[in-house]
């Protein structure tokens, strides 16, 4: 990604600021560098450190990803369970260990990878 591409998300991301996260998605405007907390509560996106949607049932997101993906749920999963608790979760996770399974992004991400392995 060349630093014009990263200097236009940005600029993208903050004239759609106030739009809801669908909406942003579609206009590909996502801040690059950080997590956005509607992200773990859907079943359709993963968005990756520079701001780029993936679906996730398209060619486009790899095996590998997906397997990266699930591990960085994983080992992040304390910092997120904070992130999506104080902006979107509506569920109460027990603890941070059993906290990715639940969301409807990891078991999304999980069912992906299980098709893909049949």
């Amino acid at each position: 990604m060349t630093l014009e591409t990263l200097i236009g998300r940005f600029e993208r991301a903050a004239r759609h600021k106030d739009r809801p996260f669908t909406q942003r998605v579609a206009a590909d405007a996502l801040t690059p560098g950080i997590i956005h907390p509607e992200v773990l509560e859907q079943q359709t996106w993963w968005i990756d450190i520079l701001g780029t949607p993936w679906r996730i049932h398209e060619p486009g997101i790899s095996t590998p990803h997906l397997i990266n993906v699930l591990m960085f749920l994983r080992e992040q999963s304390g910092e997120l369970q904070a992130l999506g608790e104080g902006e979107t979760a509506s569920h109460y996770y027990p603890s941070p260990c059993e906290w990715p399974e639940s969301t409807p992004l990891f078991r999304e991400l999980q069912a992906e990878l299980e098709d893909r392995s049949l």
